[in-house]
């Protein structure tokens, strides 16, 4: 039953059994959860004015297996659900509309990519690519990682790439 619950849900059923300090992070995530996808855990716990053990804590008794679970279902809450953004290219669609479709998606990885990690996040993503000896593309991830390439210019970069998904090989 509790898996079948939101996020927001969840705080609120476990609200009763939680102790002070957790309380203090669920009432800020309740009223601030537009923030909160942003946030890391360290700015969390500190917006919070708890510490990032009570956070993982919290997100243990709500059935996640650590912040970054918590973050991704609460942003599969709080955003406003859109059109099939993966609409399946179909052997009958003309060229602008398959363009359409691959642009409304690539759109849509980049907010989602955005909205779940933090700026420090992706800059350490953006460093191990770039001091990457080989990158390795695979197919579901060149919709997030080929615009972020063109971040760290990836021209100059002396890489070898093969396309299907990255793998960061040292």
């Amino acid at each position: 039953m509790i898996e079948s619950l939101g996020c927001l849900k969840r705080i609120e059923y476990f609200y009763p059994t939680l102790k002070s300090a957790e309380k203090k992070a669920a009432d800020y995530i309740l009223k601030n959860p537009q923030n909160v996808v942003h946030f890391s855990i360290t700015e969390l716990a500190e917006n919070c004015g708890v510490s990032e053990t009570t956070i993982f804590r919290l997100c243990n008794k709500l059935g996640y297996k650590g912040y970054q679970e918590l973050k991704i279902n609460l942003a599969a809450e709080i955003v406003e659900p859109l059109k099939n953004i993966y609409e399946e290219i179909k052997e009958n669609d003309d060229m602008r509309t398959i363009m359409q479709k691959l642009l409304t998606s690539n759109i849509q990885s980049l907010e989602t990519t955005i909205m779940l990690n933090s700026s420090e996040t992706l800059e350490k993503a953006i460093d191990m690519i770039c001091k990457a000896k080989k990158l390795l593309f695979l197919e579901w991830v060149v919709l997030v990682v080929l615009p972020l390439m063109h971040i760290i210019n990836f021209c100059e970069l002396e890489l070898t790439a093969s396309f299907m998904e990255i793998l960061i090989c040292k």
